[in-house]
Order: structure tokens, then C-alpha cells, then sequence
């Protein structure tokens, strides 16, 4: 099989995968209970910027209050160190409340 026939099937495969989740996850019925969302990332700023790759995480509670209708809790962390030998780093820290 020649490679961009391979491509082509992963790639009808996993669009088949996501369509099917996605209706499988709306015709489900409504659950109300709490949840948690934990999250890493990682970051590559771009060459204008001061700082060098750096990583962080996110943590996130949630509950649904209607069948298309979730309130979250979140908290993040960021840190990026500065570049060229400079003291210190970029650090965020955050907290916030979303309605998805």
C-alpha cells in the first residue's frame, strides 16, 4: 500500500471514531454528577518573546445543572523561563468560574 493511501485511512478512521463518540455522547441520558478535568500543557513560544518553552497544568471541577448547561471551578499554572541568562521566570497563577 502506497504511504498516502495509508494516510488517507488513518485518516478516514479516526473521523469515523470522532463522528461515532459524537453522537453517542448526545444520545446518552442527562448525568448530573460532579466531575474532574485535569489538564497539562506545554508552551513554545514564538522567537520574539523572552522566555523559553515552559509547561503547566490546569485542574478543573465541575457539575452539569441541565442537560446542556455545566458550571466549572478551575485553577491553572504556568511557568516560563526568561531567555539570554536573565533572573527569574514568567509565572501564572489563576483561578476562574465558566459556564459551558
Amino acid at each position: 500500500m502506497k504511504p498516502h493511501q495509508t494516510s488517507f485511512l488513518v485518516f478516514a478512521a479516526l473521523v469515523a471514531v470522532a463522528l461515532s463518540t459524537a453522537v453517542k455522547a448526545d444520545s446518552g441520558t442527562y448525568d448530573n454528577r460532579f466531575y474532574i478535568a485535569p489538564q497539562y500543557s506545554y508552551a513554545w513560544p514564538d522567537s520574539n518573546e523572552a522566555t523559553k518553552n515552559g509547561s503547566g497544568w490546569q485542574l478543573d471541577l465541575g457539575k452539569p445543572v441541565a442537560p446542556k448547561w455545566n458550571l466549572e471551578f478551575g485553577a491553572l499554572d504556568y511557568k516560563l523561563d526568561y531567555k539570554n541568562g536573565a533572573l527569574g521566570s514568567f509565572h501564572q497563577t489563576a483561578y476562574g468560574l465558566n459556564g459551558l
